[in-house]
């Protein structure tokens, strides 16, 4: 039922409560007259009055059970538009995180993007998609090419790689120190977890994401400088930050012979270590 509707209702049922009101005041004006059993006027009115009366009851029982349908669905509409607003609050605090941390030029080519779309559904998605040179007035050639467009099609083929005993006998001992090869490759499995557990979230569509896993993308993103940019790294602190990982000197001393033997590259940064595998 739509408001207008509803607006029409409201007056007839109005209409209908003042000719109820008259019909009760002309019942009331007949029970002062004498009937007499030969003169049926009197008795008919009455008759006529209550039965013009409950037809009007009737009509006014109908209007207010189409009021009662109507303030129902107007409710349930409500609530219904409450959930769609927390959907949108919560996918916008998604899209401005995400937007954050792209680059400036990319930043404008999505905002024109949404533009055309809002303004012209159809033409506006179609005119974008079908021109890619849009895309490429915004962004440089190196932005375009950051590490989130570069992941693997298999995550499992991320592998900072085993070391044999040979490669570690080759280390000097005073960065291997007691370390064996097994006691390495324990490490280094952890590792290829740690990388395999942060490339398949930030290889997840965006809509899949819960706030928390927009805040860790959000974090991951943040670590990122130009050094390792279209490589897989891992920061200090996802390290200490790992349950399965003991940041220790065994730990540390693994990234050292990794980095001797060519494994890992180290980056340093102004607040944070990477370790990016070469």
């Amino acid at each position: 039922m739509a408001p207008l509707e509803a607006e029409e209702i409201g007056r007839a049922f109005t209409e209908y409560l003042n000719y109820l009101q008259e019909k009760v005041n002309e019942l009331k004006s007949l029970f002062f007259f004498r009937i007499d059993e030969n003169d049926r006027s009197a008795l008919e009115r009455i008759t006529s009055c209550l039965r013009e009366s409950s037809e009007t009851l009737n009509k006014a029982e109908k209007l207010l059970y189409n009021l009662k349908a109507y303030v129902q669905s107007e409710q349930e509409a409500h609530n219904d538009a409450k959930i769609l607003q927390d959907l949108i609050e919560s996918f916008e605090y998604k899209v401005k995180s995400v937007m954050k941390q792209l680059p400036e030029g990319e930043q404008s080519y999505i905002g024109n993007y949404f533009k055309e779309t809002t303004n012209s559904y159809g033409n506006g998605t179609k005119e974008m998609e079908s021109s890619p040179q849009n895309h490429r007035h915004y962004v440089s050639e190196k932005k375009r090419t950051s590490s989130s467009n570069s992941l693997p099609a298999n995550i499992s083929a991320i592998t900072v790689g085993k070391v044999s005993a040979d490669e570690l006998n080759q280390v000097p001992q005073y960065l291997k120190g007691r370390l064996t090869a097994e006691k390495v490759n324990q490490i280094i499995d952890k590792l290829d977890s740690l990388f395999r557990e942060k490339y398949t979230l930030l290889s997840k569509p965006l809509r899949t994401l819960s706030s928390a896993e927009i805040d860790k993308v959000t974090e991951y993103r943040n670590q990122e400088v130009d050094q390792v940019v279209n490589s897989y790294f891992l920061s200090d602190q996802d390290l200490k930050n790992c349950s399965c990982l003991k940041f220790d000197t065994t730990t540390k001393n693994t990234l050292h012979v990794l980095r001797h033997l060519g494994r890992l590259k180290e980056v340093q940064s102004k607040d944070k270590r990477l370790y990016m595998i070469v």
